[in-house]
């Protein structure tokens, strides 16, 4: 089990983050990512990265897979217990969550959010990036990268 170095808590409390490498296991993230090409729309070719580039040609509102310009929220395997086991009940991220918050102050999360996608944008215009906080209460954010990202 993993947790923060001094030196990690150090960035965090001065930065507001810390990225953490290595502490999901490579077979829930695989089976992530093939749950999430076995819910994508048609459009979307996981052997074709071209196919990737959005924004998305048809939009859903169904809130379990929306998809709206650039953005797919695909929420169906929120609740699975493997998906939980990736990230939110991960025993080294449970630990630096404690380490962070205090031994005995998390609640055992009963869902995830799902797995949250952005589209390359390809030639579209850039435009700025700007932090937000979700409109909801929570102690800490955790996000897990289920593939490479350049």
């Amino acid at each position: 089990m993993q947790t923060l170095s001094q030196e990690q808590i150090n960035f965090f409390k001065e930065n507001g983050y810390v990225i953490v490498r290595g502490l999901l296991d490579p077979a829930l993230m695989a089976r992530a990512r093939d749950e999430l090409w076995a819910g994508a729309p048609a459009e979307l070719k996981r052997d074709n990265p071209d196919s990737w580039v959005g924004p998305f040609n048809e939009e859903s509102d169904d809130p379990n897979s929306l998809r709206r310009g650039f953005s797919w929220k695909f929420r169906s395997p929120g609740s699975n217990a493997w998906m939980l086991q990736l990230l939110a009940q991960n025993p080294s991220v449970w630990a630096i969550a404690e380490q962070m918050l205090g031994a005995g102050t998390l609640q055992e999360p009963e869902r995830a959010r799902g797995i949250y996608c952005m589209m390359p944008e390809g030639a579209a215009p850039e435009h700025p990036y700007h932090c937000h906080v979700d409109q909801h209460p929570f102690h800490l954010g955790v996000v897990g990268y289920i593939d490479f990202v350049p």
